[in-house]
């Protein structure tokens, strides 16, 4: 049992050592995208965002020419909701998906969430979806507080905590209309190497081991 008890911890702290979190600013990206991040009182429609090997597009194929579906917005966007820096800015007809271009599966940890603008002041419910590695989904509604200042201010975002579900997606997605997202944070999930894997399969033999001799 103590050697089930060191294999155990061995492999869930190589898990924990080596996920890596990276947080989508919506402050930097591709070089058409950062002037943005500096213009006060700018909101540009874009194809998609790329940052830290992650890509935020709405639903379906690329578009290749305008009109875009993706708003970025610059701290201080008149009346759109400010958290004094860019952010995505999701119109009345924007869809949301974001995933690791390099496949990795990840997890889905925070996000920031405000009302899309001073003209919608009701609480916004955001429904968002995980696909999971498996292809099953899992979904969580985050509601915020309908109070929204715009202009300079910077208390227009709440942060929100995903559930313990949105584990090892392969993509996280929204199909809700009219909101503002930012700092959306994700863990990315290690890939196996050679201690992960001894690790399992040592797990697996002492395991049929204990049940043999039980």
């Amino acid at each position: 049992m103590k050697i089930l008890a060191t294999i155990t911890t061995l492999y869930f702290s190589w898990s924990s050592l080596y996920a890596a979190t990276v947080v989508l600013e919506y402050n930097t990206g591709r070089p058409y995208l950062t002037p943005i991040a500096t213009q006060s009182g700018t909101q540009v429609l874009i194809p998609y965002y790329d940052e830290v090997g992650f890509r935020s597009k709405p639903f379906g194929p690329i578009l290749t020419s305008a009109p875009y579906q993706l708003g970025l917005a610059g701290p201080n966007a008149g009346r759109l909701a400010s958290s004094g820096t860019a952010h995505l800015s999701l119109l009345s007809d924007d869809s949301f998906e974001v995933f690791s271009l390099a496949g990795q599966l990840f997890d889905a940890v925070s996000v920031d969430l405000a009302e899309y603008s001073t003209v919608f002041q009701l609480p916004k419910v955001i429904s968002f979806e995980g696909i999971l590695a498996s292809g099953a989904s899992v979904f969580v509604d985050f509601t915020t507080d309908g109070f929204v200042q715009g202009g300079n201010a910077l208390n227009d975002f709440e942060p929100f905590t995903f559930p313990v579900e949105f584990s090892s997606l392969s993509l996280l997605r929204s199909a809700t209309t009219a909101y503002s997202l930012d700092n959306l944070t994700l863990r990315v999930v290690p890939e196996p190497t050679l201690l992960s894997i001894l690790s399992i399969s040592l797990l697996g033999i002492v395991t049929r081991r204990t049940r043999r001799h039980s």
